[in-house]
């Protein structure tokens, strides 16, 4: 599996089920605001607020608007962040085994020659050798 695609799988994965749990919380406000009997409406959940939105007449719903969007933005937030940090341990980091045998270089890291050279790797030709 590619390590970009990877990443990418759990950052998403994470962000939706952060925001499948959040969303059924019952942290959103609907129903009349009553002044004269102090009725506040009634917690509900994002997907039944989204539902009943339309039902409500306009007007009713002005007092709870502004928190109802303000939970909406924490918990794309939330999501977002959680799924930031998915997305940074989904990828995997590339070490060399013998990363004792670089340096820093101008464009990066450069063999420095430290440990040697291994068995694998190619030897130069000598001198007289036909």
């Amino acid at each position: 599996m590619n390590t970009r695609f990877r990443s990418w799988l759990w950052g998403l994965t994470v962000f939706a089920l952060v925001f499948i749990a959040g969303s059924f919380r019952k942290i959103w406000l609907l129903g009349p605001d009553d002044l004269w009997t102090g009725d506040k409406g009634y917690p509900t959940s994002l997907w039944e607020w989204l539902a009943n939105l339309p039902k409500v007449p306009p007007g009713t719903d002005g007092a709870y608007r502004p928190h109802n969007i303000r939970s909406c933005a924490v918990l794309l937030g939330i999501s977002v962040g959680l799924g930031a940090v998915g997305f940074w341990l989904g990828r995997r980091r590339r070490r060399d085994e013998v990363a004792g045998d670089y340096k820093d270089g101008r464009f990066g890291l450069e063999k420095d020659g430290r440990l040697g050279r291994r068995d694998d790797s190619p030897t130069p030709p000598t001198a007289g050798a036909s």
